[in-house]
């Protein structure tokens, strides 16, 4: 008996059991994936034209802009043209009052430092050498050297600077006798032959 309920249930668990119908979901998805895709279809059409409608504008804004950069820059090469012939004036003026100016500062510097004077005694010590004969140019350097009384060099041989203090870049100024070797301490350093000489006497 256990054998044939076994096989009766075995047979039971064998047979499919009914599918349920799945036509009428599968035609109601098909109506939804349609209409979703119109849809679609409706929302891209009218996507493209307003993508083409914005093309378009912008298109038309470019051309605008073109056009009037076009006019613009007619217009600012004529700005441009006058700026540089004004900065050019402006130059020209600039250049008359500094080049009046720097001949104004120099012959103020010529006046302050006396430089006219000086010159117009050297040529006068000149023109008086050559009525005198001379006519060598030591003669005539003499009598500028004599004519000028800020002499730079003085009966005694040296040589001194505007401000009166000697010119260290003469071998007469710098004839200071030399200081012996010293060693720190201050005591003379017996390696050098001079300092030994002095020893000795």
């Amino acid at each position: 008996m256990m054998v044939i309920l076994f096989v009766s249930a075995v047979s039971f668990a064998q047979t499919p059991a009914p599918a349920p119908k799945a036509e009428p979901v599968k035609k109601e998805v098909k109506k939804a994936d349609a209409a979703t895709t119109k849809e679609v279809k409706k929302i891209d059409a009218t996507a493209k034209k307003e993508v083409k409608k914005n093309e378009a504008a912008m298109k038309a804004e470019v051309k605008k802009v073109d056009a009037t950069a076009k006019r613009d820059t007619t217009g600012m090469a004529a700005k441009r043209a006058a700026r540089i012939a004004a900065r050019k004036e402006a130059g020209k003026v600039n250049a008359t009052t500094t080049t009046e100016a720097k001949k104004a500062n120099a012959v103020a510097k010529r006046d302050t430092t006396g430089m006219a004077a000086k010159r117009a005694e050297r040529i006068a010590a000149r023109k008086e050498a050559k009525k005198a004969g001379a006519t060598t140019t030591t003669a005539v350097k003499k009598a500028e050297a004599a004519a000028k009384p800020d002499a730079k060099v003085t009966s005694s041989g040296e040589h001194l600077k505007k401000d009166g203090t000697p010119d260290m870049r003469y071998k007469e100024n710098k004839a200071a006798p030399k200081p012996e070797h010293l060693k720190k301490d201050g005591t003379p350093d017996m390696r050098y032959k001079a300092n030994k000489k002095d020893s000795i006497k």
